[in-house]
């Protein structure tokens, strides 16, 4: 288990910074249940895109990139 002074170091590196507004998403919001837990822990202001990819991949009106 990592401390809260580590997690916030890890977001730091990673230039994420209290008073962004951060969403997190996953397959189908499972996963980023998680770490949207861990965001609000730390003070951060977070959403969960609950239908996350299964949802926006489903609709062919918004952008997606493919490789």
């Amino acid at each position: 288990m990592k401390q809260s002074t580590e997690l916030q170091s890890l977001l730091t590196q990673n230039k994420i910074a209290p008073g962004m507004d951060v969403v997190v998403y996953c397959t189908g919001g499972v996963r980023s249940a998680m770490a949207y837990f861990v965001f609000r822990t730390l003070g951060y202001s977070v959403r969960n895109y609950d239908g996350s990819w299964w949802d926006w991949s489903h609709n062919p009106t918004l952008p997606a990139e493919s490789s």
